[in-house]
């Protein structure tokens, strides 16, 4: 394991790549890397990223090959047949970022293609602050050079923990890979464009486009998102049910072809560790 990589334990939101940054796509292998990781990094902010203790209980392994739903019971399920998209292990921690930390980070993890990985930055610079961490670990690498093919890798939430005002999808898509959250962080690729990272508040069904006041970065095959915890409503003591989301196809969202790719994981609720 490589020390230049010890950074990622705060990765804006990372995605490995070419194998340079795990040597292993073995769940337990990878969690005992970011345990790693932190440990070389620790000395950040006088007190280490705070997530040893918390990355188990904070985590969820994924059913590896699962069969997955599309939208709409019209295409038949299946299991990922790019394992880019198929994601064996979430996670959610959460950290304070001071300023030295954000010098380091900015540093490590410059916009666009790094000596660590690609990252993709939202909108505004960072503050000192309460940020969260979510990420997902894939059965193989992200294709982060492939121009052939639309990208969705998201972080879903329930951004105020109020179920009656998330998305509720139509009759006709009863499987969305959405539904029952309220706010969305996207890392998208579409042929010819760059990777971009958006966000989007889906509260009530009014869907309102958002600046993402967020980072992402890929490396290997893991994505890491961070975003200031400022910016949902129960404030930086919480933890927001979460969900992660893979998806490419071609161009017709496999409605046709039947050439779809993605996984879904089961919503998680995390309290507060302590």
């Amino acid at each position: 394991m490589r020390k230049r990589l010890a950074t990622i334990g705060v990765l804006t939101a990372l995605v490995f790549q070419g194998g340079s940054c795990s040597g292993s796509n073995d769940p337990k292998q990878i969690l005992a890397e970011l345990i790693a990781l932190e440990k070389i990094f620790g000395p950040i902010d006088n007190g280490g990223l705070s997530l040893l203790g918390q990355i188990d209980s904070n985590r969820w392994d994924a059913p590896v090959g699962g069969l997955t739903c599309w939208s709409a019971p019209s295409v038949d399920k299946k299991a990922p047949t790019h394992s880019g998209t198929d994601i064996i292990s979430i996670g959610l921690s959460g950290k304070y970022i001071g300023a030295d930390d954000l010098i380091e980070i900015n540093s490590q993890f410059p916009e666009g293609q790094g000596s660590l990985g690609y990252s993709v930055y939202g909108g505004s610079s960072f503050s000192p602050g309460w940020y969260m961490f979510a990420w997902m670990a894939m059965k193989d690498d992200v294709a982060i050079n492939d121009d052939t093919r639309f990208y969705d890798y998201a972080a879903v939430f329930d951004m105020d923990d109020n179920s009656s005002n998330n998305y509720a999808p139509s009759s006709s898509f009863p499987d969305d890979f959405f539904i029952g959250t309220d706010y969305w962080l996207r890392l998208q690729k579409s042929p010819g464009n760059p990777w971009t990272l958006g966000a989007t508040d889906a509260r009530d069904n009014e869907f309102e486009n958002l600046v993402a006041e967020a980072r992402a970065m890929v490396c290997d095959n893991a994505i890491v998102f961070m975003l200031p915890m400022t910016g949902f409503p129960m404030g930086a003591t919480y933890y927001p049910p979460y969900r992660m989301t893979t998806f490419t196809h071609p161009g017709d969202f496999g409605e046709n072809s039947g050439d779809w790719s993605g996984t879904t994981t089961r919503s998680v609720t995390i309290l507060w560790p302590g």
